[in-house]
């Protein structure tokens, strides 16, 4: 008789041992499947965190480490070489004449030939460098000739300087100004556009108090005579990126809301349903698709997002897209809206590759740099990546890996 009592429990625990399996099947099944789009990881060329990229003598330009790489037409390290400036390297910008570093918090300046030293800043410790390169409609890109550099952080006094052409030192441009954190021109001769972020110091606590924060603002500049200050509403916690995409420039905070900077007039405002889905890293890039007819895409690095993370796609790092002029909201790449373009061709296998990334640099080669125009990101400790054809298979094989 105890025989025959068992035989329903062991059905039963069958029942709930094989519902166990298809619950827990059902919840992982997006995990296996972002394996399944993995792709074969390749060795990076330019390891460990390499900076931000830019273009100098129809090359592209960055660093890691002590070292500097150039790149042109599919050939690395080819007929530009650079030497390192005698110390790490965290972060580059180029002018027409001239390549800037910041080396142990100094500017170092190779002009083709030796480094040396620019001087200024007020004795604090330089933390940014910028100078925005153009490209026009045909792919050719046009360096600025004034480097602007951010001096000071949160828990010091900040500022903003300029050099301009071959000037020995640096200029005040602005005092207390916050963090100066992007420089974008729509145009060679254009106006500069400043985004500054927000700094956190005690000295501004009262304007924290007040509702307001340290990078409500943008400058906006001709190059010569005075600052013009424009203040934004509804910032959360200062810009942390500014880019021109087409005729405009946009800019962006933390929390991933967008904002049109305006070429007259000193004060703007959020643009209407352009949200990130996550905070934004301050990352910005326009991607050109080879179709001319589609309208730039804005590419905007981002990070952590729970209902991506628990979704089919999940990826909570790399960076989203959205069409401007076009619908309102970023997409993730490869799943755009009908008729807009994207800048992957599969969309399953950007969540298992960049999508799982954290991406400090994006940045697509100028026709003068790359007649394939090829996307390239700096990663947080994985090298440089790129998009392209890695196996030789096809343009329809096109996904992001580790630049070898």
């Amino acid at each position: 008789m105890g025989k025959i009592m068992k035989k329903p429990i062991f059905w039963k625990k069958a029942i709930l041992s094989l519902a166990a399996v298809l619950v827990l099947s059902a919840c992982v099944d997006p995990i296996f499947f972002m394996v399944s789009q993995e792709m074969p990881p390749r060795t990076a060329r330019i390891p460990g965190a390499p900076t931000n990229m830019v273009i100098w003598r129809d090359h592209l330009v960055v660093a890691s480490g002590l070292r500097i790489f150039t790149y042109q037409h599919q050939v690395w390290d080819g007929s530009l070489a650079i030497p390192s400036p005698g110390g790490r390297i965290s972060m580059l910008a180029a002018t027409q004449q001239f390549l800037f570093a910041i080396v142990d918090g100094t500017v170092r300046r190779w002009d083709g030939g030796s480094w040396t030293t620019v001087s200024g800043g007020g004795g604090g410790r330089v933390q940014s460098i910028f100078a925005p390169t153009t490209v026009d409609a045909a792919g050719q890109s046009t360096n600025s000739t004034i480097l602007f550099v951010g001096v000071g952080s949160h828990v010091e006094a900040t500022s903003v300087w300029q050099v301009t052409g071959d000037a020995p030192a640096m200029n005040l441009l602005v005092g207390s100004s916050g963090v100066l954190a992007g420089v974008a021109q729509v145009q060679p001769g254009g106006n500069f556009f400043l985004a500054m972020r927000y700094t956190g110091t005690s000295a501004h606590q009262s304007v924290i108090d007040a509702g307001h924060h340290m990078g409500n603002h943008v400058f906006r500049w001709s190059g010569t005579g005075n600052v013009e200050r424009l203040t934004a509403s509804d910032v959360q916690n200062g810009f942390n990126g500014i880019i021109a995409i087409g005729d405009s420039v946009v800019a962006i905070d933390r929390l991933g809301n967008l904002f049109v900077v305006p070429a007259t007039g000193t004060s703007f405002g959020r643009r209407g349903g352009y949200a990130m889905d996550g905070f934004a890293t301050g990352v910005l890039a326009v991607f050109q698709h080879s179709n001319d007819e589609f309208a730039p895409l804005l590419l905007a690095g981002r990070q952590g997002s729970l209902s991506h993370a628990l979704g089919a796609r999940a990826f909570t790092l790399g960076y989203m897209e959205i069409a401007i002029p076009g619908a309102p909201g970023f997409n993730i790449p490869g799943a755009p809206p009908a008729g807009n373009p994207t800048s992957v061709v599969n969309p399953d296998r950007f969540p298992s590759t960049i999508g799982r990334r954290a991406v400090s640099h994006i940045l697509q080669a100028p026709a003068n740099v790359c007649s394939e125009r090829r996307l390239f990101a700096s990663t947080h400790g994985q090298g440089l990546w790129s998009y392209r054809d890695h196996f030789g298979n096809g343009a329809h094989d096109s996904h992001w890996n580790a630049e070898y």
